[in-house]
């Protein structure tokens, strides 16, 4: 869902002209990110158990989702004011 949201405010903030390049450098950027993660990953899995990564990326959507539920509360007791 937060995709879907990303490009909309994508293609609604870019000129017309330009959505096209934006839409590829998006596109570029997911794909370098995919890259770097599963590079990443393969070494980490080398030199650590692989239930201890899992644990560890537990965690992560955990924190992800804590920060992503108090920047939206943040968000709407500012725009209250």
């Amino acid at each position: 869902m937060q995709v879907t949201a990303f490009v909309s405010a994508l293609q609604a903030e870019s000129a017309p002209e330009q959505r096209a390049a934006v839409f590829a450098g998006m596109g570029l950027l997911f794909a370098v990110g995919q890259a770097i993660g599963l590079l990443l990953g393969g070494l980490a899995d080398s030199g650590v158990p692989l239930l201890v990564l899992l644990q560890v990326q537990g965690c992560v959507y955990v924190v992800a989702g804590a920060v992503g539920l108090f920047s939206r509360r943040r968000a709407t007791a500012v725009s209250r004011l």
